[in-house]
């Protein structure tokens, strides 16, 4: 075995190691967070009802301190 095949799969286990950790963080965040639109690049759909539910819940408090979406 050459020293570069011995190179070559070390930088192959890298890779695989850096993808694996990359997909544990976002799967992980996830469930910290406990929003799922956050890692999100793009809006979806739930993100998009959660802020209407919050717009409408300010529309109906008036000037109300407390919060009746959280």
């Amino acid at each position: 075995m050459d020293y570069q095949d011995i190179i070559v799969i070390l930088v192959g286990i890298g890779c695989l190691l850096w993808i694996g950790v990359r997909i544990y963080r976002s799967f992980k965040s996830v469930g910290d967070n406990g929003d799922p639109c956050a890692n999100c690049p793009t809006g979806c759909e739930l993100h998009q009802k959660l802020q209407e539910k919050r717009r409408t819940c300010e529309k109906n408090q008036g000037g109300s301190k407390k919060s009746c979406c959280e």
